[in-house]
């Protein structure tokens, strides 16, 4: 099992603490199969994320939408965290129920997204690969997708704002050529890319909600490092953990994204008010990360 870390880029092994391997690697691979490999090898790790979503997607309605257990904890627990700007009332008691009646469904998403987030920071260093590669053996190749691309974006927004601009039609195949280009020169960010196509949810943002919480409780912060395991026999790894969670919201409407996001401040301004609003203020035992 390992861990990644962010500022050296650099995956090390959790009970050993000994480096695995880090960003060189990217270069050996893009000496040895060159860029065609690598882009290869970055798309191979597309078809994989897409899988992976799609099985989480099933994972999801089988543990959530099809079990009346659960979906009575997140009912209860909706009437309680709304209005979402408000403070819940003895939210480490509510919080840690909400957990414990869900706590068995945790395992399998913890796998799911953790293999979403680690094939993204592999696509991510893929990209920065290929695009040092572009610049330094193609700088003029390099320049020109760039300010196409610019030029690209500002006219569709500019279409947005006027509709009477131009915009590129449906059977124009400019879009998707000229994304197949900025790829392979690693001229992309693989979060903001959308895998699969989704329907509405319910329960999305509360159940991911809970799920962030619950893996709160096995990490701490480290001053030097950040995020970091607190028992390497129950390793949660917050880089992937969280770019994970991140390309899952991706993938729906970006009212989800705003919902969680409103659930995470409500969670901690709580957490803040139950704590400050005792006689000698101490945080609680799993609130410490």
């Amino acid at each position: 099992v390992t861990c990644y870390i962010d500022q050296m880029s650099t995956w090390y092994d959790m009970k050993t603490r000994q480096e695995v391997t880090n960003s060189h690697l990217f270069s050996e691979i893009q000496d040895s199969l060159g860029t065609f490999g690598l882009n290869g090898l970055d798309r191979l790790l597309c078809f994989m994320i897409v899988k992976e979503l799609q099985n989480f997607l099933g994972l999801f309605h089988r543990t959530v939408l099809r079990d009346k257990s659960v979906q009575d904890s997140l009912k209860a627990l909706q009437k309680v965290v709304i209005p979402l700007k408000a403070v819940v009332a003895n939210s480490s008691k509510i919080y840690s129920n909400a957990i414990t009646k869900t706590q068995r469904i945790w395992p399998s998403y913890l796998d799911a997204i953790m293999k979403v987030g680690q094939m993204q920071i592999l696509r991510q260093q893929i990209a920065n690969e290929l695009n040092y590669s572009c610049k330094f053996d193609s700088k003029h190749l390099a320049a020109a997708l760039e300010n196409f691309n610019e030029a690209i974006l500002a006219d569709i927004e500019a279409h947005y704002q006027d509709p009477s601009q131009p915009y590129p039609k449906e059977d124009n195949s400019l879009l998707y050529e000229i994304t197949a280009y900025l790829e392979t020169a690693g001229n992309h960010n693989p979060l903001n890319k959308i895998y699969i196509t989704t329907k509405r949810l319910s329960y999305f943002p509360i159940v991911i909600f809970i799920f962030l919480i619950a893996q709160l409780l096995k990490l701490q912060y480290v001053k030097n490092l950040g995020m970091s395991c607190r028992k390497p026999a129950d390793p949660v790894d917050w880089p992937p953990l969280v770019l994970g969670i991140l390309t899952l919201l991706k993938q729906f409407h970006s009212r989800y994204t705003e919902q969680f996001l409103a659930l995470i401040g409500q969670f901690i301004r709580s957490t803040m008010e139950q704590c400050t609003s005792q006689k000698i203020p101490e945080i609680p035992a799993d609130r410490k990360s």
